[in-house]
């Protein structure tokens, strides 16, 4: 039976990339700036609007990153690709507490853009987040904040798709990892039930390891 489970699992996760119509597309380069954006009484952050044409914005790839020069805050955005998306959605992984505005609007936030024990739970947490119909060409602002301003020097994964193509991408990255735990839960529970069963005590020793 455990064989079988494993087998349907093996094949379910070789059909997936044939399932998905592959229409995410990562965001590997755009422009980020450090520090953190003034507030203004008529606009809200004026990075959004203000200065969109400052030197202080820099170029910056996924692969090479940028500094943080010791900064907890960093702005990066991103040009849309010049397309459609049939209900369009970004995947993102960002440090622990981040905000997504497009067109001038808070479309996402994650955590708290300061210290706070909220951000601990958000750590390492892939975020799904719903796009209007009409997003080609625009500009995604992605305001972050890290404790540790190294971890702000490495951009995380962005990318836009359908939400499908999203959520299969989530289930292959997963999928093996369940599947190992899964199989050791069931090698623990076998353990435990020849225990019950003849009362060996090895076999709770074995359990305990295989959990």
């Amino acid at each position: 039976m455990t064989r079988r489970v494993t087998l349907y699992l093996a094949v379910l996760i070789l059909c997936l990339p044939s399932i998905s119509r592959g229409d995410a597309v990562p965001l590997t380069r755009g422009e980020y700036r450090l520090g953190d954006s003034p507030q203004t009484p008529e606009s809200g952050l004026a990075w959004l609007t203000a200065e969109l044409d400052s030197p202080e914005w820099r170029p910056f790839d996924l692969v090479d990153g940028h500094p943080s020069n010791g900064f907890h805050h960093a702005w990066r955005r991103y040009r849309l690709p010049d397309r459609t998306f049939e209900d369009p959605t970004l995947l993102i992984r960002e440090p622990p507490a981040f905000e997504a505005h497009l067109g001038g609007r808070l479309i996402y936030k994650a955590g708290q853009l300061h210290a706070d024990t909220q951000n601990k739970v958000m750590h390492h947490v892939w975020h799904l987040v719903q796009l209007p119909e009409e997003v080609a060409g625009k500009t995604l602002f992605i305001r972050a904040y890290s404790e540790h301003p190294h971890w702000l020097e490495h951009p995380c994964n962005v990318s836009i798709g359908s939400s499908t193509d999203h959520f299969l991408s989530m289930v292959r990255r997963e999928l093996p990892q369940t599947i190992v735990s899964a199989f050791l839960l069931l090698i623990g529970l076998g353990y435990i039930y020849i225990y019950l069963r003849r009362g060996e005590p090895a076999a709770v020793s074995l359990a305990v390891l295989s959990g």
